[in-house]
Formats: C-alpha cells, structure tokens, sequence
C-alpha cells in the first residue's frame, strides 16, 4: 500500500498512480476538520444550509432540501462544498490539491465536482454498495486523463464497512465510458468482459485512517464494497482538473439537447457563446497553483 504525508511525493509514487490508477496518502486532514464535516453532513440532511445558491433547487439536482429520513438507503448529495462552509474546507484542502498536482504531473489544480454520500449500515447484499462504474462515465464533457477523484471517508473504513476496491491498471483499458449499471456483485460480468481482450482484473481494496484520503483516476474501473458494520457511513467524494483540461463537446448532446450529458455543464456557468466556462474562477476555484 504507498502512503505518503508529503505533497511533494517521489517519482516512484507518482508513476505507481500512473500505472495502477490509484494512491492513498497519509493523514493528511485534521480529526478537528473531519468531525465538523460530520456534523454539516447532517445539517444537509436537515435541510440546514450555510448557503444556497441560484442553482440548488435546480430540478436536475435530487435530495436539495429533503431530510434524509430513511437511513436504510444510500443517499447523494451534489455539490455538498457550495452549501456548507465544514466540508468547503477540506474540498478546498491546499494540500490534498497538491497533492493531485503531482499525481497529474500539472502546474495548477481547479475545483470540478464533489458529492456527500450516506452510506446505510448493516446491509449484507449490494443496496449499500455503489457498483462499478468509472468517474469520466460522469463527466464525458472533460479529458479523462487530466481528472482525478478525491475520496474522503469521515470515518476508518475497510472491505466491512463500504470501502473503494479498484481494479488496479483498468485506467489504461479500453471502454472509457463504463456501463454504469454493473452492480457491486456483478463483478463476474467484468471479468468476462476484460478477460476476453486478453486483461487480468485484479481487485485491490483500499481501506483508510480517518485523516487519510486516496486518488483514482477517472478512468479506472471501482466500486464500494457493502457496508456490513452497524454504523451509518460518511464520505466525500470530490474530482479535481488539471490546467489542461479542457470542455469536449458530447456527440449524444447534438443528438438530443434535452439529455443531462453531465450536470456541471447544465447548471454551471457558461461562455457567452453558451460554451460551459470551467475555468470561472467562481464556480471552478484554483486550488492549488504551482505558477512562480
């Protein structure tokens, strides 16, 4: 497992993300942090909000403004860091975007998205479990290889209580635009799939500290293993862009205008020639700049 405290990581760390599409670092935010962030999960399950923007009750976003009352289901929250100030903090972590700066070899690191996800506890099937899916499948208007997902847990997590598994190396397979319906216990399907074309899936989990985080690539193939323990799960889950990233217009969009091809571009700001504008500074912050 490579853990690493530092924000300037070695060649080898940097090239072991590169070729298996994962790394975890050390404690890296404080329990001070994580525990408010606990607590402004549940304000957001509440319906308590330190903020609200133009956008929030956007009918493309589910969940804004509906308490979280059944706690037997996974719920999602969007963009979590835009109405609470606890979990901006840390989704705004200087270090942790330094850290994906050198794991994306880049010179600057933007906000793209997060999400809040409440995890139900003591569900032994798959309804706790989110299933295998690759990150870019959400975000087909981005360049995959200059993305890069941030997992937060606010808690220990391992296999028992819902952690990430990878399939370590798929961020190089082909497919990019996984087929999101694959559910956790349809790994077999995988198999088959990527066994075919001559692939070795190999699963790896990743179990975390409270204080860590990990980075994946959006082009590697995970999911979460079920929570089994008896206790209600925590995680945020944020994707950060390199400088290079740049908007790529979805061939199913021209097809039918009407489809939500990916939610940034339908709520997020926008050129004055209607092109989403990822780099505003007010939706898209600059995170970390390695600029002299």
């Amino acid at each position: 497992m490579h853990t690493n405290t530092a924000t300037d990581i070695p060649s080898a760390d940097v090239e072991f993300y590169q070729r298996n599409g994962w790394y975890i670092s050390d404690y890296i935010i404080d329990q001070d942090s994580i525990d408010r962030c606990i607590e402004a999960a549940e304000n957001i399950y509440r319906g308590q909000y330190d903020h609200i923007q133009p956008w929030s009750r956007s009918p493309h976003i589910q969940n804004f403004a509906t308490p979280h009352t059944d706690r037997s289901r996974l719920r999602v929250d969007q963009y979590p860091s835009f109405h609470s100030d606890a979990i901006r903090t840390i989704v705004h972590s200087w270090p942790v975007a330094a850290l994906a700066a050198n794991l994306l070899k880049t010179t600057q690191i933007r906000y793209y998205k997060d999400i809040l996800i409440g995890t139900p506890a003591l569900d032994s099937g798959s309804q706790s479990a989110i299933g295998w899916h690759t990150d870019i499948s959400y975000w087909p208007t981005c360049i995959p290889e200059r993305m890069i997902t941030v997992y937060v847990p606010l808690q220990d997590r391992d296999r028992h209580n819902g952690t990430l598994v990878m399939i370590n190396g798929s961020n190089h397979w082909p497919g990019q635009s996984f087929n999101l319906t694959v559910s956790f216990d349809e790994l077999d399907k995988i198999k088959r799939k990527y066994e075919q074309q001559g692939y070795s899936v190999q699963l790896c989990d990743l179990p975390h500290k409270k204080g860590q985080v990990s980075f994946h690539s959006s082009s590697v193939i995970h999911a979460t293993h079920p929570n089994t323990s008896e206790q209600f799960q925590y995680t945020i889950v944020y994707g950060l862009q390199a400088r290079e990233n740049r908007f790529v217009p979805s061939p199913l969009k021209r097809l039918n205008k009407s489809m939500v091809i990916n939610l940034n571009d339908e709520i997020g700001p926008r050129l004055a020639d209607g092109t989403p504008d990822i780099t505003n500074d007010d939706f898209y912050p600059v995170l970390f700049s390695g600029d002299p």
